[in-house]
């Protein structure tokens, strides 16, 4: 989820390249061309706690290959850059047929607590997390269902795995 263009910095794109089946969820309709072009399965929305049929996206366009968009809230020097679906991120992997979930990676500047509001973490069960940014709490719903943080990469990637229970 923040897939961009499915190539910069991405964490998937290798797995992809080895067979797995990777969603790349991007909302940008700038990005849209090239992720469709370096990807195999891409849905074209947000994610968020709720959907809602359209919503306004601001974008900050001096952030060089990043979306930097924020669903319904407007920061100074930000502008509207086009409307789009929202959808709970079960309902995304519910739309693209997934049966289950190994790895989540979620990169939405800041939005991943709402985010992981409208994911169902006891039905998908992901064994790997990599969630960016700093946790400033984001983390707990994870650390409550049995995750551990196993590494870092720049204090802005961290990787949990799901202890296996016993």
């Amino acid at each position: 989820l923040g897939a961009l263009d499915g190539t910069y910095l991405s964490c998937t794109k290798l797995l992809e390249e080895k067979g797995w089946a990777c969603l790349c969820i991007e909302p940008n309709p700038r990005h849209q061309e090239a992720l469709r072009a370096s990807r195999k399965l891409v849905l074209t929305c947000a994610c968020d706690y709720h959907p809602q049929v359209l919503a306004p996206m601001w974008e900050n366009h001096r952030v060089l290959k990043r979306t930097q968009a924020s669903l319904n809230e407007k920061f100074a020097a930000w502008e509207v850059g086009f409307e789009t679906t929202v959808l709970t991120l079960d309902q995304c992997l519910m739309v693209a047929g997934f049966p289950s979930l190994y790895v989540l990676v979620l990169d939405v500047d800041g939005y991943e607590p709402r985010v992981i509001m409208g994911f169902d973490i006891d039905r998908w069960k992901p064994k790997a997390v990599i969630i960016e940014g700093e946790d400033g709490g984001r983390l707990k719903p994870f650390f409550r269902k049995g995750y551990v943080e196993v590494g870092r990469r720049m204090d802005d990637n961290r990787l949990l795995l799901r202890q296996e229970e016993s």
